[in-house]
């Protein structure tokens, strides 16, 4: 996956945000809002670009996790 940064303005997060729920088939645009205000990333200590996007989708990863386990369990 790629994600471009067009300025140094970018929101990095929403731009990977967007990026994971364009390639999956099951993140619909609830949970990519719903993931949104869930996400705990301190991106900004991370270097470059390419070390934020990681924290980010590991971030995503974690969270996305948790939510098949609630399903198993409901």
């Amino acid at each position: 996956m790629t994600v471009r940064a067009r300025s140094d303005n970018v929101d990095v997060e929403a731009a990977t945000l967007r990026a994971v729920a364009r390639r999956s088939d099951s993140i619909a645009l609830p949970d990519v809002l719903e993931l949104r205000s869930l996400l705990d990333v301190d991106g900004e200590q991370a270097d470059t670009l390419e070390e934020r996007v990681r924290t980010i989708i590991s971030a995503i990863d974690a969270e996305l996790a948790g939510w098949d386990r609630q399903e198993v369990l409901a």
